[in-house]
């Protein structure tokens, strides 16, 4: 899917939202205890954050590591962000590549609109697990998803509804929050797994995992 669909991801991924100059800032107030930070992003896609952070903060990154699926996204990444010593691009899944890192090595990771595809509790934990094995001391963990943005409510509240119809149906066998969101590309239509998140949710999955002053936005 992203392969096939790689030039069409990009393209919608050009603006810089809000939250590239949040997770930045972040790092930014991280690296008062370092003089450079090393990052890892799970589903880069195009490096978008990267460029942000290189434009803005150009002294913030000793080594950034890319992590995508689609060989075709890290293509168009590597036309923008050609290679040299500070990155380094893997084509892998983000948490097979997580068990290859040792532990406490990494200072920061970051996921923007992947841990939201994570099909279940065991994929979510396996990350979770992982994450927290790979930071070092006081690292960071950022995470960005849709869930519950207006976008999502006014785009898909109805699937929202219907899943939740599902779980009541089935005795609470199902995840209620689980949908298939479909998008068109050359008149084919394809569906993406979003697991839309509560914050009660969340909250009890980073606790679980041993992870402190989560902050929500």
């Amino acid at each position: 899917c992203y392969d096939t669909h790689a030039e069409k991801f990009s393209s919608t991924r050009k603006k810089n939202r809000p939250e590239l100059d949040y997770i930045a800032e972040r790092l930014s107030q991280q690296q008062a205890d370092k003089q450079w930070l090393s990052i890892i992003e799970l589903w880069c896609w195009d490096w978008r954050l990267f460029g942000y952070i290189e434009k803005f903060y150009p002294n913030l990154i000793a080594h950034y590591t890319g992590v995508d699926i689609s060989s075709n996204l890290l293509s168009l990444a590597k036309e923008n962000f050609p290679d040299s010593k500070k990155v380094q691009r893997v084509h892998d899944d983000m948490i097979h590549y997580l068990t290859s890192c040792k532990n406490e090595s990494i200072d920061s990771i970051i996921c923007i609109a992947s841990f939201q595809h994570l099909p279940d509790i065991i994929s979510r934990n396996n990350l979770l697990n992982n994450i927290y094995r790979v930071l070092v001391y006081n690292g960071s963990w950022s995470s960005v998803d849709w869930s519950w943005s207006t976008w999502m409510i006014e785009k898909h509240g109805k699937l929202l509804w219907e899943s939740i119809k599902k779980k009541i149906l089935t005795n609470r066998k199902r995840e209620r929050n689980n949908l298939l969101i479909p998008f068109t590309h050359n008149w084919i239509i394809k569906e993406r797994l979003y697991h839309i998140f509560t914050i009660f949710e969340l909250k009890k999955l980073l606790s679980t995992h041993g992870f402190h002053q989560a902050l929500f936005m």
